[in-house]
C-alpha cells in the first residue's frame, strides 16, 4: 500500500518489537510472523490516521462479536449531534481505510469484519497501552445506544440477538484481559441486564437468555452484593428463563430467594417485592402447587390494591393471575366475578 520496496518492508518486520504489542501463546495455530504483519499494519494505519477514526473503528470491533459490527452499530458510535451525518461518513471512510490494508473487511449483508487473529492483536496492543478499559467503556455506550433503540423485543428481534451477541463478547474480552474491574463495571452489568432481559421477551432464545443470564447473577451479587436491585433483577432474569426451559426444579429456588432477598431489601410490599411474589407464585402454578400459588397471589392483589391502587395495572394484572389460579383450580364461582371486575 506504501509501495516499500520489499528489503524495506522486511527490515520493518524483523527491527518490530512483537513482544509489546502480542504475547507469544504456547500452541498458537498462527505464524508468528503472521502477527508481526498485523501489528506493522495497525501501527501504519494510526501513523497515517490523525482524526484516529480508523483506529477507533478498529478498537470497537476488537471488542465485539466475531460476526462484525454492522452500520447501523458503527453509526451508533458517532456522537449524538447535529454532524452525527458527517461523522457517519467519516466512520464509513474509516472502515474503507481498514479494508484497503486488510485489516478488516465487509460480509454479504455490509457489515465491517476482522479476523480473530487481528482482534486479538488490537486487543492486546490496546492493553500494552492501558487503554482498553477506555475502548470497552466506548463499547458499552455504542452498546447502551442500540438497546434504547429497542424498546420492545417483538419490535426488533434481529437487533436483540445483534446486542446479546456483543454483549456476550464484550463480557469475555473485559474478563480476559482486565484483570480489575473497569471503570463502567456498573454499566455493562446493567446494558447485560437489559441484553438477558430482552432475550426472554423476545421468547424464541431461551439457550442464550440461560447462557448470558448465569454468570451475570453471580457477577451482580459478586460486585454488588445478593441483596442489590440489580442482584434480584438477575436472579428474577435467570429464574424466568429457567422457567421458559421448562426447567423449574431450578427456577423455584430462585424465586423463593429473590422473594426473600427483596422482602429483606424493599420491604413487604415494594413494588419490586410484589413482582417477586407474584413470579414465584406463577412457578408454583406452572408446577401444579396451586395449594400454595394461591395464597400467594390473593396477599399480592391485597398488597398492590393497597399500596398502588385497584385500577393500576400492577393490580389489574395480580387479578388477572389470581382470576387464573382460581379457574385452575375449577373455582370457577370466584374466577369469573374477578374476571369481570378487571375488565370493566
Amino acid at each position: 500500500r506504501e509501495h516499500l520496496a520489499y528489503g524495506t518492508y522486511l527490515g520493518r518486520l524483523r527491527k518490530l518489537p512483537l513482544a509489546k504489542y502480542l504475547g507469544r501463546v504456547e500452541g498458537d495455530a498462527y505464524p508468528y510472523k503472521t502477527a508481526e504483519a498485523i501489528v506493522l499494519s495497525l501501527l501504519s494505519v494510526g501513523d497515517a490516521d490523525p482524526s484516529g477514526r480508523a483506529g477507533a473503528v478498529m478498537g470497537l470491533l476488537s471488542v465485539l462479536a466475531e460476526t462484525g459490527v454492522s452500520r447501523r452499530l458503527l453509526h451508533l458510535s458517532a456522537s449524538s449531534d447535529d454532524a452525527a451525518a458527517d461523522q457517519a461518513a467519516e466512520l464509513d471512510a474509516a472502515a474503507g481505510v481498514l479494508a484497503d490494508t486488510s485489516l478488516a473487511g465487509f460480509s454479504l449483508d455490509d457489515a465491517v469484519v476482522a479476523h480473530r487473529l487481528v482482534m486479538r492483536a488490537v486487543r492486546e496492543q490496546l492493553t500494552a497501552e492501558g487503554s482498553l478499559p477506555s475502548v470497552a467503556g466506548t463499547a458499552v455506550q455504542v452498546l447502551t445506544r442500540l438497546a434504547d433503540e429497542i424498546p420492545e423485543a417483538w419490535r426488533d428481534p434481529a437487533g436483540v440477538r445483534e446486542l446479546a451477541g456483543h454483549v456476550s463478547a464484550l463480557t469475555s474480552h473485559v474478563t480476559s484481559y482486565l484483570s480489575a474491574p473497569a471503570e463502567d463495571s456498573t454499566a455493562l452489568l446493567k446494558l447485560r441486564l437489559r441484553s438477558v432481559y430482552l432475550l426472554n421477551t423476545l421468547g424464541d432464545s431461551t439457550g442464550l437468555a440461560i447462557a448470558a443470564a448465569e454468570p451475570l447473577a453471580r457477577d451482580c451479587a459478586q460486585l454488588l452484593g445478593a441483596d442489590h436491585p440489580d442482584s434480584l433483577s438477575a436472579y428474577t432474569n435467570l429464574a424466568y428463563a429457567y422457567r421458559a426451559a421448562g426447567r423449574l426444579a431450578e427456577a423455584i429456588p430462585l424465586h423463593e430467594r429473590t422473594l426473600a432477598d427483596s422482602e429483606h431489601a424493599l420491604g413487604d410490599t415494594h413494588p419490586d417485592t410484589l413482582t417477586s411474589r407474584n413470579n414465584l407464585a406463577s412457578a408454583y402454578q406452572d408446577a401444579g402447587r396451586l395449594d400454595e400459588a394461591i395464597p400467594l397471589y390473593e396477599r399480592t392483589l391485597t398488597d398492590s390494591e393497597q399500596v398502588q391502587g385497584d385500577t393500576h395495572p400492577s393490580s389489574l394484572t395480580s387479578r388477572n393471575n389470581l382470576e387464573g389460579a382460581y379457574q385452575d383450580d375449577g373455582r370457577l364461582d370466584e374466577a369469573i366475578p374477578l374476571y369481570e371486575r378487571t375488565l370493566t
